[in-house]
């Protein structure tokens, strides 16, 4: 559990966090943003896989992350290779391949991208008048979640008018799904 006022957090920790409260978010049909200066493509298959499970439930997702990163890599090569991997990716025990074209097709429709020069994190989610923010210094790429990484960490729940206000409009994002 994190700490009320946050904490300083392992690697492991706040990737199992990260995964579980955008997979519950997904799940329960929430508005979702994941804003970060860096992805890679391993986080970004694990974003389409678990929008992919959670397909029904009407969820909303907006991947939030500059057309460049800070070693100026671009999103749309990052994007392009996960597409790939995702096509090569098969199940261990019929080898078929795990994702059909028409579900990554889906997913890569339905993830919408926002492109924005910033150097926060956080993962937030809305569902009617509540919202729920986790902040982190860690970048949801490998260079944070492959070593013995410690990064800050805190999460807030707080009225969804005060995560737009506070967080989404200094992006340029709105409430409007």
């Amino acid at each position: 559990m994190i700490p009320e006022g946050g904490g300083i957090m392992q690697n492991d920790f706040i990737m199992r966090l990260w995964k579980s409260l955008i997979d519950d978010w997904f799940g329960c049909g929430a508005v979702v943003y994941i804003v970060t200066p860096r992805i890679d493509e391993e986080r970004l298959f694990q974003i389409f896989l678990l929008m992919i499970r959670n397909k029904g439930t009407a969820f909303g997702v907006t991947l939030v992350i500059p057309e460049k990163g800070p070693g100026g890599e671009k999103f749309k090569k990052t994007l392009e290779t996960t597409s790939r991997m995702m096509k090569k990716t098969r199940t261990p025990r019929a080898n078929k391949r795990l994702v059909s074209d028409v579900k990554l097709q889906w997913a890569l429709e339905n993830l919408k991208v926002h492109h924005e020069n910033f150097s926060t994190n956080f993962i937030a989610a809305y569902k009617d008048d509540e919202a729920e923010v986790l902040t982190t210094t860690a970048h949801f790429h490998k260079s944070h979640f492959h070593s013995n990484q410690k990064d800050n960490v805190c999460y807030n729940k707080l009225p969804t008018e005060d995560l737009r206000r506070n967080y989404l409009l200094h992006l340029g994002l709105s409430l409007n799904y």
